[in-house]
């Protein structure tokens, strides 16, 4: 070992070691007890190191991260073999940004040394300069990336993709007082003998896969779901830019939360619209549930989007719920339109809107589950409603507005009627006259695409009739006895129209063969009579 020039700072190296962070975590915690650290102490680290290693640089105590630490460990043993509902980017990036302080670029310049493995070359880099938090982050995101196992798609950098550190410097020196810190005392080989399958060496670190190790793996049980406790549920119809913190702040007023995790894509890590949600206490957990099926509650409303939530259920269960789904029929009602459109009081979407507005949303809802509670009942997938239509609308004004609202040149609407009162008086062709408006109307589209883009543009929108009075648009109930009757009364009619034309088709056949004869016996008369003459003389 090289004698420490007494002259210089000491510099702290923190190498590569995988969910054995914690094992940093209590040589900071040693170096801190004994003052060996100060404001221009400079760090190093590799992957898990380099975490450590960002954490000192930031003045942040260790024993404010070792359960960030445990976390991550714990989520990933957990949830690894579950692919789609873990993403160790993702997780990494939200405990860095809820921990890093706002300044952290600012204190970690020129004091921390991050390694990292460049991708083009496969040639160590050590980063030490941050324009960003955000840019930190980055950082520490590629030292910490281990191909394939963490995703398909590295980070970047700086516009250039890195993994992990620790593959080409796991351990990186600054200087002679640089000291080393590692929780392996040497070499190793953790890999089971046997001959190797594939053998990857990096300077001085080899990785090897054997069989027996892919044996083990595949033989390791997954670990014994949590959600048959009855504590965790499942949220869909997320909004992609809702983060845990504010999911989790969202579901706190029902019982303390012992994780929120969102869902995400291990292509992009973007998040996929759900998370699972797991209460301390099955009484919050139930309460929750209880209140997501009243149909007026806004609790569930987070950054503009009603959340749908339900009990979360294990994955055999959830592959049993889909069978029985596949051999059942196809649901021919369209329940699932039911809540298009509709807006919920103390919700983002009911800023602005009137308070006569609101309540008769309340009573059109209050009137729609009340219909489909009758199984005759079921919603159109291309008829929409429109209530609060001006008074001088008709049929071909109504055209236009959804036309307009769809904004596409092949849109096709088969019909369009605004309803009105009848007036009892006849016009000039003995039809009856219809009155004024009743204030709503029918269109029907040929597509239903067309159909949802209209709803949701017109929808609650200020700018179409007015703030205090704006359109209230739902897909149309339908009775399913009344279609058939109306049906059955279009196809009566139309035989009895085919029969009618039947027979004038035959009584004009006979007419015309009647009007023949006549003309035939009109003919010969004059000839018999000219005959008869000519025999009297």
């Amino acid at each position: 070992m090289a004698k420490l020039d007494p002259t210089k700072k000491l510099s702290f190296s923190f190498s590569g070691c995988g969910f054995l962070g914690p094992y940093h975590l209590g040589v900071a915690s040693c170096l801190l007890k004994n003052k060996l650290i100060s404001p221009d102490t400079k760090f190093l680290g590799a992957s898990a190191g380099s975490l450590v290693a960002a954490c000192l640089a930031c003045d942040i105590p260790p024993d404010e991260i070792i359960g960030d630490f445990i976390y991550l460990a714990v989520h990933v043993i957990l949830e690894k073999l579950d692919k789609s509902s873990l993403n160790i980017n993702r997780l990494l990036y939200d405990r860095l940004k809820l921990k890093l302080p706002n300044d952290a670029h600012i204190r970690a310049n020129g004091r921390l040394y991050i390694s990292v493995t460049r991708i083009s070359d496969l040639k160590n880099v050590i980063i030490n300069q941050f324009k960003s938090k955000k840019e930190l982050i980055k950082a520490l995101q590629c030292s910490c990336f281990i191909p394939l196992w963490s995703g398909l798609l590295p980070p970047e950098f700086d516009g250039i993709s890195y993994i992990d550190g620790g593959l080409t410097n796991n351990s990186p020196i600054l200087d002679e007082n640089t000291i080393t810190v590692s929780p392996f005392s040497g070499g190793g080989d953790i890999c089971p003998p046997g001959d190797d399958l594939f053998k990857f060496n990096f300077k001085n670190i080899t990785i090897s896969i054997s069989p027996l190790s892919i044996n083990r793996k595949l033989k390791k049980n997954r670990p014994k779901s949590d959600v048959n406790e009855g504590k965790t549920i499942f949220i869909r119809n997320i909004d992609l830019e809702t983060s845990e913190k504010s999911l989790t702040n969202a579901f706190e007023s029902f019982g303390t939360i012992e994780y929120c995790r969102i869902c995400c894509d291990d292509y992009n890590s973007r998040s996929k619209g759900s998370a699972f949600v797991k209460f301390k206490n099955l009484d919050d957990a139930r309460h929750c549930l209880n209140e997501a099926n009243i149909p007026e509650n806004s609790k569930f409303y987070l950054d503009g989007k009603q959340l749908i939530v339900t009990e979360a259920v294990s994955r055999n269960r959830l592959e049993q719920i889909h069978d029985v789904n596949h051999r059942k029929h196809k649901d021919k009602r369209n329940i699932y339109l039911a809540k298009e459109g509709l807006i919920y009081p103390e919700s983002p979407a009911a800023v602005g809107v009137s308070a006569s507005d609101l309540k008769k949303r309340l009573l059109l809802e209050e009137k729609k589950r009340k219909l489909l509670q009758n199984l005759h009942y079921f919603i159109s997938d291309h008829r929409l409603c429109i209530h609060n239509l001006p008074s001088n609308y008709d049929d071909l004004k109504l055209r236009k507005l959804f036309t307009m609202a769809v904004n596409e040149k092949n849109v096709r609407i088969l019909w369009a009627k605004v309803m009105r009162n009848r007036s009892g008086q006849m016009d000039g062709q003995g039809q009856k006259k219809f009155g004024s408006s009743k204030g709503f109307g029918f269109v029907e589209f040929e597509q239903h695409s067309h159909a949802l883009k209209a709803l949701r543009y017109l929808n609650n929108n200020p700018t179409i009739f007015t703030a205090d009075k704006r359109p209230i648009v739902e897909f149309s109930i339908e009775n399913k006895v009344a279609l058939n009757r109306k049906k059955y009364r279009q196809i009566k009619q139309e035989k009895m129209k085919n029969q009618m034309n039947q027979n004038e088709t035959i009584e004009s056949s006979s007419q015309r063969s009647s009007n023949i004869h006549r003309t035939r016996t009109a003919v010969l008369k004059p000839n018999h009579s000219i005959k008869m003459k000519w025999y009297q003389n």
